[in-house]
């Protein structure tokens, strides 16, 4: 049973990055940790009336493999989830069907494993700003990548 092996976990992150422009620190502090296994949770603020889906894709994998590069085995990557609230123009047709087709990219790359959120529901487990989570939809991902990280251990 995963509850009983022993593990630690760190959160590394910084709010509004964005897999184009991944926080070169940040990057090196994950590193420096030696995991074995990291969760990325990157690409929504990539979303923009501009985008190109492939390119999204390509930078998140391109994180994964430097990851892989530097001594973890394993990436997890969280699908983007839904969201309510947009910047610059950007409409929800534009993010739902990008994020569409940046979470089927991701699920067919063989660098990663994309947890998929469907117990998450959107606009009830987000907060009022409409794309970060409230405590219930926390925990809920909590329980999810906890059962993902379990089946490593």
């Amino acid at each position: 049973m995963c509850l009983m092996v022993p593990m630690e976990v760190r959160f590394f992150g910084a709010g509004g990055m964005k897999a184009s422009k991944p926080n070169p620190g940040l990057l090196k502090q994950v590193k420096m940790y030696g995991a074995d296994l990291v969760v990325v949770s990157l690409g929504g603020n990539d979303i923009t009336t501009t985008s190109v889906p492939k390119d999204i894709v390509a930078a998140v994998l391109d994180i994964a493999q430097d990851f892989l590069d530097s001594g973890v085995s394993t990436i997890l990557v969280l699908e983007i989830g839904e969201r309510g609230a947009f910047r610059d123009g950007l409409g929800y047709r534009s993010f739902a069907s990008q994020r569409a087709r940046i979470n089927q990219l991701l699920g067919k790359s063989e660098l990663v494993e994309v947890l998929r959120l469907p117990h998450i529901r959107f606009p009830a487990e987000f907060m009022r700003d409409k794309v970060h989570l409230n405590e219930k939809g926390l925990k809920k991902l909590f329980y999810r990548m906890r059962s993902a990280v379990c089946r490593y251990m």
